[in-house]
């Protein structure tokens, strides 16, 4: 039986937890007893571990995993294209099967499957996806992925494997991200590759990142820093969070003008957790 009301939080095969909404749409969620006396780990710096509901009324689960997803103009077109309520939990059912972090948010009667599926990207399937800015939710079900990435940018994931392009197939685990130009901010990939490579050059840890073009048209290919490469060469889901879901606040307060985390705060969570 499907229950629309219920998700699974998943870590690679290990079950964490369960989600549930109440009739308003607030989100709780608990860890599995089977987690907690498992040496599993807190997934949020405000959901300790521990045997009670985080639940739908304190609003503490609900803004670490509302978190999760997209935002903007990006959400409203998912929404639009999988024809489903813009409601947060309908979009953790919809596209968590590959978040950022280590978590995997599936329907109740589903679990992940052990083998990781990937689509090999071909050049015109790639002109495609830049064209479309990364629009996966009108290919078929079975060929996209179940990604949700926070921000109000457009966004693709990929698994770059010997130069060549992969798309993950539902919950598979992608290596890098793709950013795309935007109408009103044609230089974007590039002020970003730049100035990323510009933080690099003075010695701050960053990530790689690669300028791209179809054509005339530029992307930005970022190696993601939330994934690792096992032995086997198979792409592996490393955990972390951001400050806003660290300190418990909603995205709508992503940013301190909006009254979202100040700098000193910030510091001192690293100081508390380091």
């Amino acid at each position: 039986m499907i229950d629309l009301d219920a998700l699974n939080v998943w870590n690679n095969q290990r079950l964490v937890g369960h989600l549930w909404r109440n009739p308003t749409g607030a989100i709780g969620f608990n860890y599995t007893p089977e987690w907690l006396t498992q040496d599993g780990f807190a997934i949020s710096h405000t959901l300790p571990p521990g045997s009670n509901d985080f639940t739908p009324e304190d609003g503490i689960a609900h803004r670490f995993f509302a978190n999760l997803l997209p935002e903007g103009g990006v959400r409203e077109q998912i929404v639009r294209d999988l024809k489903i309520s813009n409601t947060d939990f309908n979009l953790l059912r919809a596209i968590g099967g590959e978040c950022a972090g280590a978590l995997s948010i599936l329907p109740v009667e589903q679990q992940p499957s052990p083998h990781y599926d990937y689509h090999p990207i071909s050049n015109e399937e790639l002109a495609n996806l830049v064209a479309r800015r990364g629009h996966l939710y009108t290919w078929p079900a079975n060929e996209r992925p179940r990604l949700s990435l926070a921000g109000a940018q457009d966004k693709c994931p990929i698994l770059v494997r010997n130069g060549n392009y992969l798309l993950p197939r539902q919950e598979s685990p992608s290596s890098h991200i793709l950013k795309f130009e935007l109408a009103d901010y044609r230089h974007l990939p590039a002020y970003e590759t730049f100035t990323t490579q510009l933080a690099k050059a003075v010695g701050l840890p960053v990530v790689n990142i690669q300028l791209k073009s179809v054509g005339k048209t530029h992307y930005a290919l970022i190696e993601r820093y939330d994934r690792l490469w096992d032995d086997s060469g198979q792409a592996q889901r490393l955990h972390q969070e951001d400050f806003c879901q660290a300190l418990g606040y909603g995205h709508e307060r992503k940013y301190q003008e909006d009254g979202g985390p100040t700098f000193a705060q910030c510091y001192q969570l690293v100081q508390d957790v380091s």
